[in-house]
This record gives C-alpha cells, sequence and structure tokens, in this order.
C-alpha cells in the first residue's frame, strides 16, 4: 500500500498508532492528501504553441 501524506503531516503520521493512521486514511479524502485539487468544471489550460 502506499500512502501519500502531506509533509506538515508526516511526523503526525510517523507517531500514529495503526488505528489513528486508519481513522486518518477514512475522513481524509485522496485529493486532499495529494495537494490543491482544481475545483470540479476548471477548464484545463490550453496547451502551449512554444
Amino acid at each position: 500500500m502506499v500512502v501519500i501524506v502531506p509533509p506538515h503531516e508526516y511526523t503526525d503520521w510517523l507517531h500514529a498508532t495503526p488505528e489513528q493512521a486508519a481513522h486518518k486514511m477514512r475522513t481524509t479524502p485522496a485529493d486532499a492528501l495529494q495537494g490543491t485539487p482544481e475545483p470540479p468544471g476548471t477548464p484545463a489550460p490550453a496547451p502551449s504553441l512554444f
């Protein structure tokens, strides 16, 4: 299993009990763990010609 954890939460994650880690996985959406997602309906940026 691969878990992506934001740097500011890394220390907390290392010291968490298995139950605390499992709770974090259930309560945190994957998008939040990967950074700032684009809001729904956001158009893709136009491709660069240069």
